[in-house]
C-alpha cells in the first residue's frame, strides 16, 4: 500500500490507521459472521429436532387441552401471565358450571334427591338463580 504523505511519521500513522482500521473491521465482521452462522446452525438443528403435530378434530374434542398438557410436560415455564389469568378464569367458570349442573340435576333425577336441610335448599336455590344469569360474576 503506498501513501502520498511526505512526512514519514504522518505516513506511518496514516498507514497504521488505514491498514489496522480496515483489518480490525474485517476481523470484527468475520467474528460476527461466524457468530451468525453458528446461530443459524443451532436453529436448524433445533428445527430438525422439533416434532410437529397436526391436531385435528371437532369442537370440544380436547385439542387445546392436549396442547396445554404438552406445554406443561415439556416446557420450563409453559404459560405467560396473560395465559395463566385466562386459565384461572376458565377453571372458575368450569367449576361454576359444574356446581350449577349438579344443583339442576338434583331437581330432575329419578328417584328424586330430596334436600331436607333448609340451608341446603336455600343454597341450591341461590345457585340456580345466580348461576343461570348471563351476567353472573363468579367472583361474587
Amino acid at each position: 500500500m503506498s501513501c502520498n504523505c511526505l512526512d514519514y511519521e504522518v505516513c506511518c500513522c496514516c498507514c497504521c490507521l488505514c491498514c489496522c482500521g480496515i483489518i480490525d473491521l474485517e476481523r470484527e465482521a468475520r467474528k460476527l459472521n461466524k457468530k451468525i452462522d453458528k446461530q443459524i446452525k443451532m436453529d436448524k438443528k433445533e428445527y430438525r429436532n422439533t416434532t410437529r403435530i397436526l391436531v385435528y378434530g371437532p369442537r370440544n374434542s380436547g385439542k387445546s387441552t392436549f396442547i396445554k398438557q404438552m406445554k406443561m410436560l415439556h416446557l420450563h415455564d409453559p404459560f405467560s401471565a396473560k395465559e395463566k389469568e385466562q386459565i384461572k378464569a376458565d377453571i372458575r367458570q368450569h367449576v361454576i358450571e359444574a356446581i350449577f349442573n349438579v344443583a339442576q340435576t338434583m331437581l330432575n333425577i329419578d328417584p328424586p334427591f330430596n334436600v331436607t336441610n333448609q340451608e341446603s335448599i336455600l343454597a341450591q336455590q341461590n345457585i340456580l338463580n345466580q348461576c343461570s344469569r348471563i351476567d353472573f360474576d363468579y367472583s361474587e
